[in-house]
């Protein structure tokens, strides 16, 4: 049984449905609330963006903060989460306005392309963080100098992960489609609300769930899962001979990226499982899609968020935020730091932070 074409989507009251889990899947919600659907995604998916691009140009505009290869895979996470986010912006920007989906099959394979993509790279690229983690982790309990990863290595991981990440998007999407689909793999409007891969046939759901899920999301989380319990074994359980700096410094990086993993787990394991696991009946079947997407398009606000809260990243940007405002920003240190911001009317603008240490513009 060859699969359905991209946009291949059912009215509610199609007598063709046979109430299949797969009919339901491509079963359309009523157009007005798919409309207000897409907006809303409008707004949530722009501020998503909008948090992303500021840890990015946070990041980007200082040297200092750039040379760190920490920093440098906090950019590697970001920027699926920004590309995602943003192209979604247009897409439901762009079937809001036009009151129905916009841009036909093409539209769909595209959305389907950079959703996947969003998603495989960003737990991925987990995996290779957690796995230098663990070999921080590692070193610290040999009593031996730790390598921070230098920025040749870490380009060759990203792009890894990055081309990986392309080749998967377009095998289960698009790709399938242009080579005239030898994979039980297809791309449809689920509900009427986005492009993903669907089920279409008992071979498609085999090779959704055998393949697919396993290689997007169970296989990287087992990893992850598994260099974060033998990194934690390390700092934590076996940490005898560890200097006390030392210690502090690798248990504050592993609680960091441990946190930013929970969130990217918590805030899209149940968009897969209501999306993709259990399907609804009725209307009630778009509104948990449109839900559970929802709160899986918010885990780039988050993690840019506690991005944001690293030290060093959080008092770069006390530095720019006045600036950007159109003032000048002097500096003093000490236990409470003040961040004076003389504008351009004259008037002389004192923000106190403390205890965070701000860092003044050279």
């Amino acid at each position: 049984m060859r699969g359905l074409m991209a946009l291949d989507t059912l009215d509610p009251d199609d007598p063709t449905s046979d109430g299949s889990r797969w009919d339901e899947m491509r079963t359309r919600g009523p157009a007005d609330v798919l409309i207000g659907y897409w907006m809303a995604w409008v707004f949530i998916t722009g501020g998503c963006a909008l948090a992303s691009f500021t840890v990015l140009n946070v990041i980007f505009r200082r040297e200092r903060l750039w040379s760190q290869p920490f920093n440098r895979f906090i950019v590697a996470l970001c920027i699926p989460d920004f590309l995602f986010s943003f192209f979604c912006v247009f897409s439901c920007l762009a079937n809001s306005i036009n009151g129905e989906w916009f841009g036909g099959n093409a539209a769909c394979q595209w959305q389907a392309f950079y959703c996947m993509f969003g998603l495989t790279a960003s737990i991925w690229m987990n995996v290779v963080i957690t796995k230098d983690l663990h070999r921080m982790a590692l070193c610290c309990s040999k009593m031996t100098k730790f390598t921070p990863i230098t920025l040749q290595q870490q380009s060759r991981q990203v792009g890894c992960v990055y081309s990986f990440s392309v080749f998967f998007s377009l095998l289960i999407g698009p790709g399938n489609e242009w080579v005239g689909g030898p994979l039980p793999a297809r791309v449809n409007a689920q509900r009427g609300l986005a492009c993903l891969p669907i089920e279409y046939s008992v071979e498609s759901t085999l090779f959704m769930w055998l393949f697919t899920i396993n290689v997007m999301l169970v296989i990287p989380l087992a990893l992850i899962v598994n260099y974060f319990f033998r990194a934690y074994r390390l700092l934590w359980v076996n940490s005898t001979g560890q200097s006390a700096v030392d210690k502090q410094t690798n248990k504050g990086m592993f609680v960091f990226f441990a946190r930013l993993f929970v969130v990217f787990a918590v805030m899209w394991v149940p968009t897969i499982v209501f999306m993709w696991t259990f399907v609804f009946t009725g209307a009630s079947g778009a509104a948990i899609a449109f839900l559970s997407a929802s709160w899986g398009h918010l885990q780039g606000f988050v993690s840019a968020y506690l991005y944001i809260k690293k030290d060093d990243i959080k008092d770069e940007l006390l530095t720019m935020l006045p600036a950007a405002c159109g003032g000048r920003v002097r500096v003093s240190t000490g236990t409470v730091a003040s961040v004076s911001v003389l504008s351009e009317a004259g008037n002389d603008t004192k923000i106190s932070v403390a205890p965070a240490k701000v860092l003044a513009d050279a």
